[in-house]
């Protein structure tokens, strides 16, 4: 299986989008339909399970917030359902590529995986790191986030 560890905030919202909804009356954050066509495009040339890594999911004791259940509903309308989320580690000096060993560590059968972000928040694992494609958080994922992922999902060598 190929896994691609999905940000959200400046990878499939943009900046614009964000800043958007904290003036609108709803404060409904706005996707950006470019970010989520290319993200099924990259689904759809890879096989690859978007496994959510973002601050969006929900801490397992609790239930699924809105914006999490929202997100879910956006991508499964793009065609690129959610898979899983990684967990949420506690303690000091976690990072998030603490928290994408764990889940690797979990699953077997893992061909390869990417990790889209637009920050760089795997400081204790450079083997996840170096997996890292990152976004501009004004755009999100474009084409060139999608052929850098390509050539990293494509590679047999995790």
């Amino acid at each position: 299986m190929k896994v691609i560890f999905l940000d959200v905030d400046g990878v499939l919202v943009s900046r614009e989008g964000f800043q958007k909804a904290q003036f609108s009356a709803t404060q409904t954050v706005i996707f950006d339909k470019t970010a989520l066509t290319n993200l099924k495009t990259l689904v759809d040339a890879t096989g690859a399970k978007p496994v959510i890594t973002s601050s969006w999911r929900p801490y397992s004791d609790q239930r699924p917030t809105m914006s999490y259940l929202w997100l879910k509903s956006v991508m499964a309308h793009n065609g690129t359902l959610v898979y899983d989320e990684t967990p949420r580690l506690t303690g000091h000096g976690i990072d998030r590529s603490d928290e994408i060993a764990a889940w690797l560590a979990a699953h077997d059968h893992i061909e390869s995986y990417v990790v889209i972000d637009d920050n760089d928040r795997l400081g204790h694992h450079p083997e996840i790191r170096c997996r890292l494609v990152r976004t501009n958080p004004d755009f999100g994922i474009r084409e060139d986030t999608v052929q850098q992922a390509l050539h990293l999902l494509n590679d047999e060598t995790v």
